[in-house]
């Protein structure tokens, strides 16, 4: 008996076949609370299907993964972000 539809075999071939660009981006805590922007290179968004941004405060080791999809990506080279601490963290 068959427990997948052929639409969720589909799906899951081409989750197989994606490519997946990783970049990673090592936050040094002098940087962790300031109004830096933090730019995160991709250059041909066409290139690759994710985007992966991996993401790790040198102070507490703590690491986030952030996926984004290439079609949802500004037509630019990059994207930028910046870093918060909450209280007590």
């Amino acid at each position: 008996m068959l427990t997948k539809t052929i639409k969720q075999i589909e799906n899951d071939f081409e989750l197989k076949n994606m490519e997946i660009k990783k970049v990673n981006r090592n936050i040094h805590e002098k940087r962790e609370n300031s109004n830096d922007r933090f730019r995160v290179q991709y250059k041909d968004k066409e290139s690759f299907d994710i985007l992966e941004v991996n993401i790790v405060r040198l102070k507490t080791g703590e690491k986030q993964t952030f996926q984004f999809s290439s079609n949802e990506l500004p037509d630019k080279d990059s994207i930028h972000f910046a870093t918060v601490l909450k209280m007590g963290s």
